[in-house]
């Protein structure tokens, strides 16, 4: 019988360890896709830059290996769960924004609009750093107090 106790204290330990680094995961992804979305808007910014064709052309083609980004009729639309609202609005904003102005003001416009972006991802990174373990150690305790209380 102390077997199975110390058997189910030992799932629940790893159990509270695995949401805890599951938790920190999120944080990582959110920081990585927008990461992503920098260089591709780099991108996006040069092929404007050289001349490359049309927004609507230019658009799915810098975007066409991201899975969760889309562009239907023209229209940014994000499938995925780790960005978070406040960040897709800023990418919303660009997008609508795109279409307005010559080369060199959209140009700047997507140059703004990537800093402020660098920014956040920045500003995930030390998030990451700093509750990652915070979050890993909550689960931890979690797992060992419910198999104190189950012993």
């Amino acid at each position: 019988m102390i077997y199975f106790k110390l058997l189910g204290g030992v799932l629940m330990v790893i159990s509270g360890w695995m949401y805890g680094l599951s938790k920190g995961l999120q944080i990582k992804k959110n920081r990585d896709m927008l990461l992503d979305i920098c260089g591709r808007l780099s991108s996006l910014q040069n092929r404007i830059r050289m001349g490359g064709g049309e927004l609507s052309y230019i658009l799915p083609l810098c975007f066409k290996d991201c899975q969760d980004v889309k562009f239907t009729n023209g229209e940014f639309s994000y499938g995925g769960k780790y960005i978070k609202q406040s960040d897709l609005d800023i990418l919303k904003r660009l997008f609508c924004e795109l279409g307005k102005g010559d080369r060199k003001q959209v140009c700047e416009k997507i140059e703004i609009y990537r800093e402020i972006l660098f920014k956040r991802y920045n500003e995930l990174n030390e998030e990451y750093v700093s509750k990652s373990k915070v979050w890993q150690t909550f689960g931890l305790c979690m797992g060992l107090s419910a198999t104190l209380m189950i012993i």
